[in-house]
Parts: structure tokens; C-alpha cells; sequence
């Protein structure tokens, strides 16, 4: 685990391999958390969603997918639902 304030940028390491984690459906946080302890930094996209409808705060999508390793330090990209406007 990195130290506190060190950027994950900075610990990329392309032989550092790490498994991706599935966290499609998962609330935010704790996608958020899951991901960033396997270190990888995480960018995050929204997709709209009727209010009511179950996929408002969880991950409706993941790139890359679970099981895929991944450069310690490498960009994840999750897509959130949340409430249209």
C-alpha cells in the first residue's frame, strides 16, 4: 500500500501485474475502495438512469473487465448510475 499522499502515477509499474476486480454493481465507495487497493487509479463516467431505478449510485460498467490483469497503477474506468436530470 502506498504511502499517504504519494500519487498512484507515480508507483505505476508496467511489470506489476494485478487482477481486476469485479465490481459491476457495487455502490460507488466501495467500488471506488475495491479498486484503489489493488492500485489502480480510477476514472469515473455517469450514465443516467430514471429516478427510482436501481442502478443510481452502483457501477453499471467496468473497463477493463474482471478477472483481466492490469499494470499496477493503470487507469480504471468505471460508469456510475445516477439520477437523470
Amino acid at each position: 500500500m502506498p504511502s499517504p499522499g504519494t500519487e498512484l502515477g507515480e508507483l505505476a509499474d508496467p511489470n506489476r501485474l494485478v487482477t481486476v476486480p469485479d465490481v459491476e454493481e457495487m455502490r460507488f465507495d466501495s467500488a471506488h475502495t475495491a479498486l484503489e487497493q489493488e492500485g489502480l487509479r480510477v476514472i469515473t463516467l455517469f450514465d443516467d438512469f430514471e429516478l427510482g431505478d436501481p442502478r443510481i449510485g452502483r457501477v453499471v460498467d467496468q473497463t477493463p473487465a474482471a478477472g483481466q490483469l492490469a499494470p499496477y497503477g493503470s487507469e480504471m474506468v468505471i460508469v456510475v448510475g445516477r439520477e437523470a436530470p
